[in-house]
């Protein structure tokens, strides 16, 4: 409820205050909300009521405009099951699923019922290799996954080189992520050293806050910036900030950060313009399984606390299979071992399921790129990385500005 009432003053450009005698807005708040006509005020069930702005935000409820009334205003609809692409999944109307880049599921759904878990799908790699994963985590790697449930033993994954200028006017063909991790530009896809002609410039590098330097743009890309495709430097460019408010289910903490770079942290990014100061992340408790095959629904940190394996928040003991049975886990160096769910947890692993073999699974390495503090970069988990204070940029490669400020 409170985050309803945030969020609604934000979306409005108003300060308003949450107290332990309700909502107060500030002086000046527009009219129509701090006035005493009524409006439409939606719920997330899908219903709506006339009420004033401000008994609506009290009820956890959205007002609309001056002038609706719930006889010819659309709500939009109940909340459904709202899948993310990590698999996640939360209770949330279609249009505020859509909004957070979410995926709706049918009308009536909720998450102790969905099935929320990302297929795994063939993989391609730019140098030809091919390897079944889920979509989300193919892109962490680096990899383009391909389309429906197509396999590696089904598809041919072409080896792709282009052409890459570097600072210093000279040329190599290697793959895109090839090129960029050694600070380099790629060139469109065909593009040959024969016939292009080297030649960098710099531009405005935008970050995230809005901070702006100017950059070439493969060192840009390598800082995780975004550069400027008009070629202005940052005197003539304008950088909008794309931070917004990045809640972590697991323990209900938040971060500002770009929207995918929440996404690879695991987190779930808000909509646009919110902050950690307006927003309450909610910790939902889900099913918590045991080594014995028992069950338990428990909030995340508390569910790893008594050596428990969490599921995703709002599902069931009902619904989850708790059997301990061992298989194959792939570990960040990408080596297989045969272990029980949990063991593959600790060990920052990605388990393939109970009963799988490590003799007919294809692991690919997922350490990447650390930013420590004091500039320093080693190749960690992003698990592993952001345990120690550090900056995880996957499908990257440490190199000598990647960690600069």
């Amino acid at each position: 409820m409170t985050s309803n009432r945030v969020r609604f003053c934000t979306s409005q450009l108003i300060a308003c205050t949450l107290a332990a005698g309700g909502l107060s807005f500030a002086e000046d708040a527009p009219d129509r909300i701090r006035g005493t006509s009524t409006v439409a005020c939606c719920f997330t069930n899908g219903t709506c009521r006339d009420l004033t702005a401000l008994q609506c935000l009290t009820a956890g409820g959205r007002p609309g405009e001056t002038g609706t009334l719930c006889g010819t205003f659309d709500c939009g609809g109940a909340a459904v099951a709202c899948c993310f692409p990590d698999g996640q999944c939360a209770n949330l109307q279609p249009d505020v699923c859509l909004g957070v880049v979410g995926r709706p599921q049918r009308p009536g759904s909720t998450c102790a019922a969905a099935d929320c878990r990302p297929t795994e799908s063939a993989c391609c790699f730019p140098d030809g290799q091919c390897a079944h994963l889920p979509p989300v985590s193919c892109f962490n790697v680096g990899g383009r996954p391909e389309t429906g449930d197509a396999t590696c033993t089904e598809i041919v994954c072409e080896s792709i080189t282009v052409a890459c200028c570097y600072a210093d006017a000279t040329c190599a063909m290697l793959s895109p992520a090839e090129c960029l991790a050694t600070a380099g530009r790629p060139q469109d896809p065909g593009s040959d050293c024969e016939i292009t002609v080297c030649q960098e410039t710099l531009a405005a590098c935008c970050f995230p806050k809005a901070a702006c330097e100017d950059l070439i743009p493969a060192v840009c890309l390598a800082r995780s910036g975004r550069p400027n495709s008009s070629g202005d430097l940052c005197k003539q460019a304008s950088c909008v900030s794309d931070v917004v408010a990045c809640c972590f289910p697991e323990d209900g903490s938040c971060l500002p950060l770009s929207p995918l770079d929440c996404f690879n942290q695991e987190g779930r990014p808000q909509e646009s313009g919110s902050t950690c100061e307006t927003v309450v992340c909610e910790v939902v408790p889900g099913a918590c399984c045991f080594d014995d095959g028992s069950c338990l629904v428990l909030r995340r940190r508390v569910c790893r606390e008594q050596g428990g394996r969490p599921n995703d928040g709002g599902t069931t003991c009902e619904k989850i299979d708790c059997d301990p049975t061992i298989g194959a886990c792939c570990g960040p160096d990408g080596l297989c071992t045969e272990m029980t769910r949990r063991e593959c947890r600790n060990a920052d692993g990605i388990f393939s399921g109970p009963g799988t073999s490590c003799s007919a699974k294809e692991c690919v390495p997922t350490l990447s790129a650390c930013c420590l503090p004091k500039q320093l970069c080693t190749h960690l988990s992003p698990r592993q990385c952001r345990r120690q204070g550090g900056d995880p940029h996957r499908g990257q490669t440490c190199d000598d500005s990647l960690c600069l400020p």
